[in-house]
């Protein structure tokens, strides 16, 4: 007699599917989560079609979908037609977010399976940003060296035709220490400043604002982040909890400053800092130099919230 050989399933799946398979608001899910589990448990697909009251070729039909695609195969597919539009902040704001319970990291499929986009939209939306997913929600800036911190502060930016410095301030991740995704606050775009030869000032200027800003300590070091077309920030002191980063070429510094803001604006004591650079930013003159930091704050009485 002809059985179906129970189908393999990873121990990681297993808590995900588990998960799935209780929740009362998707019940097509559940359902298909099911399947997997008591096919994993030696139930062949009559018996798993009469436990779960669907037809044998339902079952058939996720057991192969799951054999072939993983958990993420039984995720309801990008409807054909017109792509469905999500703004990029919104596939960054929900990269910053920790993946779904089960899995280590996103990935670009399993994050556009959430979000009811393709994976090519996903993957653009991380390449335009020049961030990188890690481990338990974490990401990786685009940047040489790698930033991969916990940025807790927006301490200060000087910008400028294209160059600049943007000042961070970062600690060691604390559980918990996180505000959802619609009170971070968002930061506008810079305006493309043109020719850097039309600013000859800029790298003295630049540097005056770097050394104008408090060192790190050994909590709480600093992170330089700069950029430019000549190698100005070499005439920086090196100083103790202070480390520079240079950015990678063609980074557009209007999304370095997003990215780097939404990343300090998921904790607590980086939303006022977040929300003083938005205030900042809000009207400033897209034809000269743009400087700011956190020190400013102590100059008004009623801080932006």
């Amino acid at each position: 007699m002809r059985t179906t050989p129970p189908i393999q399933v990873d121990k990681m799946d297993i808590v995900q599917l588990r998960s799935w398979a209780g929740s009362r608001t998707d019940r097509r899910l559940a359902q298909r989560a099911r399947i997997v589990l008591l096919s994993a448990d030696g139930l062949g697909p009559t018996a798993v079609a009469r436990e779960l009251s669907c037809t044998r070729q339902t079952v058939m039909s996720w057991r192969e979908r799951y054999r072939t695609l993983g958990v993420t195969g039984l995720l309801d597919a990008t409807r054909s037609g017109r792509p469905t539009s999500v703004n990029p902040t919104d596939i960054l704001l929900r990269t910053l977010d920790p993946p779904p319970v089960g899995f280590q990291r996103w990935s670009s499929r399993l994050l556009g399976a959430e979000l009811g986009i393709s994976n090519a939209s996903v993957a653009s939306a991380w390449r335009e940003w020049g961030i990188r997913p890690t481990t338990h929600g974490g990401w990786r800036l685009d940047t040489d060296p790698a930033l991969d911190t916990d940025v807790t502060r927006v301490l200060g930016l000087h910008v400028v035709a294209g160059s600049g410095a943007i000042v961070l301030e970062r600690g060691r991740p604390v559980p918990g220490d996180r505000i959802p995704v619609a009170r971070r606050q968002d930061v506008g775009e810079l305006p493309d400043h043109g020719d850097p030869s039309c600013f000859p000032d800029f790298e003295d200027g630049a540097i005056a604002f770097l050394r104008s800003l408090p060192p790190g300590g050994a909590r709480h070091p600093r992170v330089i982040i700069v950029a430019g077309a000549s190698p100005w920030w070499r005439r920086l002191d090196r100083r103790r909890g202070q480390t520079i980063h240079v950015a990678g070429p063609g980074r557009p510094w209007a999304r370095l400053v997003r990215v780097t803001s939404l990343m300090a604006g998921a904790h607590p004591r980086g939303t006022t800092s977040v929300a003083h650079l938005c205030a900042a930013l809000h009207g400033c003159d897209p034809d000269a130099a743009f400087s700011w930091s956190e020190l400013e704050r102590r100059l008004e009485p009623n801080p932006p919230r």
